[in-house]
């Protein structure tokens, strides 16, 4: 992508520190930074990298993206990164509507959680996702579900946005599944954004990135 990538570093999340990881990153010249772990490892890392003098703009998404992102020093000021599912801050859709009542009927204990975030909708969608393949398939028609089912109802899916909580599914039999869309989000002035709308963002890379 045109990108130079001057350091990579295994971490883990049970670590009581991120200093030296922090300034060996600082040392090589990183001014885009990615923290690929659990949400409060990712705020951990961020706030021992400002205690060290180092405040890269950092790339967010997936899993390390929760409520306290928004707090985090360094972090809730200059961010910016992706979702591969709607943002869990976009509540007002008629999707997340949904899940909110669910999740308020079922669990609603991870609503006051600190690390309350994108977690949840993941495994939220991809409950969606199962239910859908069984719904338009056979599964379960006439006995337990097998796993051929299932398969055949994920293969029926067609740009399917599972009522508007994910990019456009497609599954073909004996076919990568490739998903090349994302949401845009980011943080700014301790605020969620979405600097390039609501909408996924559609994209196949070039040819030999991947």
């Amino acid at each position: 992508m045109g990108l130079t990538v001057p350091y990579v570093k295994e971490i883990s999340a049970s670590q009581p520190s991120y200093a030296a990881e922090c300034l060996a990153a600082k040392d090589a010249g990183v001014d885009f930074l990615g923290i690929g772990e659990s949400a409060g490892a990712v705020q951990t890392a961020a706030t021992d990298c400002v205690q060290q003098g180092f405040n890269p703009w950092y790339s967010i998404g997936d899993g390390g993206v929760s409520d306290t992102n928004l707090t985090t020093p360094g972090m809730g000021t200059k961010s910016i990164g992706y979702e591969t599912d709607i943002p869990y801050f976009l509540t007002r859709t008629p999707g997340m509507k949904r899940y909110l009542k669910a999740v308020r009927k079922y669990a609603p204990q991870i609503l006051k959680s600190p690390n309350y975030g994108e977690e949840a909708v993941a495994m939220y969608v991809s409950g969606l996702l199962f239910g859908k393949a069984l719904q338009v398939g056979t599964a379960g028609k006439k006995g337990p579900a097998t796993t051929s089912e299932v398969y055949k109802g994920l293969y029926s899916l067609h740009h399917n946005t599972l009522g508007g909580m994910a990019p456009p599914l497609t599954f073909a039999a004996g076919k990568p599944s490739p998903v090349d869309c994302w949401y845009w989000i980011g943080i700014r002035k301790h605020k969620f954004t979405t600097p390039y709308g609501t909408a996924p963002f559609c994209k196949s890379p070039p040819p030999g990135t991947l």
